[in-house]
């Protein structure tokens, strides 16, 4: 090739790539991101009338799959919920069984002699009182430390509820922006209709050369 030649392939190439990039910016002014090449946007036009009558029910099976997401990371949540509580109910018990055993060994001890007897019963007394204060708020413990997990799961239900019982409002809302967005970008689209020829011809010709 000679150097006329290569310089001629250059400019086209750029060209092509000026073009893209000035079309890729003007579709990004109008808001418009979903196409990535000009093979998007013929598939887009050739498609436009299936898309726009198929748009209603893609929402329906998208809401539809988002549900049942939801379901399954709630199952999740409410499985680590349960692990989370029966760990600490198990370290809770653990401990009192700990407390149970000191107590006793404690109370071994203050048998020996009226000097063991004194020696020991205060720390009796502050272990038993160690133990009940466990016992009898074990159930708050819990609660304490499994709250956000459950805050989580109850938030997810409600969500979850709330799509199922607005199911129709959801969708209808949902088909009216994306509607207007199909229709926007088909506008745009068609306005462009200049530039786009344009880059579709330079890319033959750079796939060519």
């Amino acid at each position: 090739m000679s150097m006329e030649e290569y310089q001629i392939d250059m400019t086209v190439v750029e060209g092509q790539i000026a073009s893209l990039k000035k079309l890729t910016e003007v579709l990004r002014e109008k808001g418009i991101t979903r196409f990535n090449s000009v093979g998007d946007i013929n598939r887009f036009v050739n498609n436009y009338e299936t898309e726009k009558q198929q748009l209603r029910s893609r929402l329906e099976a998208e809401l539809d799959a988002g549900i049942q997401a939801m379901r399954s990371s709630l199952t999740r949540y409410q499985q680590d919920c349960e692990e989370l509580t029966a760990s600490i109910r198990n370290e809770i018990t653990h401990t009192l069984q700990e407390l149970d055993a000191e107590i006793k060994r404690a109370k071994d001890k203050s048998a020996r002699s009226l000097f063991y007897s004194i020696l020991y019963c205060l720390k009796i007394r502050r272990l038993s009182r160690r133990r009940s204060k466990l016992e009898r708020n074990s159930e708050s413990i819990i609660k304490k430390k499994t709250r956000a997990m459950e805050d989580k799961v109850r938030r997810l239900q409600s969500e979850i509820a709330d799509c199922l019982m607005h199911r129709t409002d959801i969708i209808l809302e949902r088909y009216r922006k994306c509607s207007q967005d199909l229709v926007h970008t088909k506008e745009v689209v068609d306005g462009l209709h200049t530039l786009i020829a344009g880059a579709i011809g330079e890319n033959a010709v750079v796939n060519v050369l």
